[in-house]
C-alpha cells in the first residue's frame, strides 16, 4: 500500500510540471532579488506563455549598448532620428531628404537639405536659401573672401552696377593702384594693331602690328623694335643742380637730324695748307683766324676782327 502511494505522488508531480496554468489577475511579486547582467529575462511570447529569454539575445554583451555598437547591427531606420541637448531645448532632426536644426526657438531654424541650406524664421515668415544646385556639367569651387576678423555682407550681381563707369569716376573713387600693365587700350578697327598700357613707372605705346614700342618713364623716353633688336632713347637725368631748357631749331617744314657733339668739327690746330687732310665741313679756330673745310682736303680761312 505504501509503495502505491509513493507511485500516485509521483505520477501527480510529472503531470503538474508538464500543465500550463493561466493568470487571468494582474500579478504581482512582493521580494525579487537582485540579479546580474547575464540573467535571463521573461518574456511574453506571441501565444501568450511566459517564458525565458537569455540576455545574450539582447546584443551588446549583457550590458549597456553605445551607438557604434546599434549601428553595427543596423544603419537604417525609417522615421525620424531626433538629437536632443540637455535642458536647452536645442535639437536636431534628421528626416525625410535633409536635418534639422533648431536652436529652443520655435520660430528660429535652420537645415541642411539635399540641394542647399535654408534658414528660418517662421514667426516672421522670413527664409534664405542658399542652393548648390548646379545645371551644367563639371565641378565648381566657391571661396569666401580672406578677410580680417569682422562682420561682412555679400554682394550678388544686381549690386555691381551694370552701367559703364566713367574714368573720373574710377578716379574719384581711388586713383592709386599697383602691379605693372593694369590700365591696357586696345583699338578697334583701323586702329586695333595699336596698344597703350600705364603701369606705376612706364607708360607705354605698342605698333603690335610691326613690333614697335615708345616708352616713357623716371628717366627718359625710348624707343624699341623688337625686329631688328635695338631701338634709341632720351635719357633726361642731371647730376647737377639747376634746370636746363632745350628748344628744337625753327625750321621751315620739312625732315632734319639731329646732330650730336662728335658731329660737331671743331678743332684748335690749324691745318698744315689749304690742301691739308681734313673732312667737308670741319671748322677749326686758331690765333684769330676761322678755318673751314669746304671740300675734302680743301680749306679756306678767314681772319676774325672785332666790331
Amino acid at each position: 500500500m505504501k509503495k502505491l502511494l509513493l507511485g500516485l505522488l509521483f505520477f501527480v508531480a510529472i503531470a503538474t510540471q508538464a500543465q500550463t496554468y493561466t493568470i487571468a489577475n494582474t500579478l504581482k511579486l512582493g521580494t525579487v532579488n537582485q540579479g546580474t547582467a547575464h540573467d535571463s529575462v521573461l518574456v511574453r511570447g506571441v501565444d501568450k506563455i511566459v517564458k525565458f529569454v537569455p540576455r545574450s539575445e539582447f546584443g551588446g554583451g549583457g550590458g549597456s549598448q553605445d551607438l557604434q555598437s546599434v549601428l553595427d547591427n543596423g544603419d537604417v531606420a525609417s522615421g525620424t532620428i531626433s538629437l536632443l541637448q540637455g535642458g536647452s531645448g536645442s535639437r536636431a532632426d534628421l528626416y525625410g531628404h535633409g536635418l534639422y536644426f533648431n536652436n529652443g526657438y520655435i520660430d528660429q531654424n535652420f537645415s541642411i537639405q539635399s540641394d542647399g541650406i535654408r534658414g528660418y524664421n517662421d514667426a516672421e515668415n522670413r527664409i534664405n536659401k542658399l542652393l548648390f544646385s548646379k545645371i551644367t556639367d563639371g565641378f565648381a569651387n566657391f571661396y569666401f573672401p580672406d578677410k580680417p576678423s569682422g562682420t561682412y555682407t555679400l554682394a550678388t550681381t544686381d549690386d555691381i552696377p551694370t552701367a559703364s563707369v566713367s574714368f573720373q569716376a574710377a578716379y574719384n573713387g581711388g586713383r592709386n593702384f599697383s602691379g605693372s600693365n593694369r590700365i591696357n587700350y586696345t583699338g578697334t578697327g583701323a586702329l586695333d594693331r595699336y596698344l597703350s598700357s600705364w603701369s606705376p613707372d612706364t607708360f607705354k605705346a605698342q605698333d603690335v602690328l610691326f613690333n614697335q614700342s615708345v616708352g616713357l618713364d623716371p628717366t627718359g623716353l625710348s624707343y624699341l623694335d623688337t625686329n631688328i633688336g635695338g631701338g634709341n632713347a632720351i635719357d633726361f637725368r642731371k647730376t647737377s643742380g639747376g634746370y636746363n631748357s632745350y628748344k628744337f631749331p625753327e625750321k621751315t617744314e620739312g625732315t632734319y637730324i639731329l646732330a650730336t657733339l662728335d658731329d660737331i668739327k671743331i678743332g684748335t690746330t690749324a691745318p698744315a695748307s689749304s690742301t691739308a687732310t681734313g673732312v667737308t665741313g670741319e671748322i677749326r679756330v686758331v690765333s684769330g683766324y676761322i678755318y673751314w673745310c669746304i671740300a675734302t682736303n680743301t680749306w679756306i680761312r678767314a681772319s676774325g676782327t672785332t666790331f
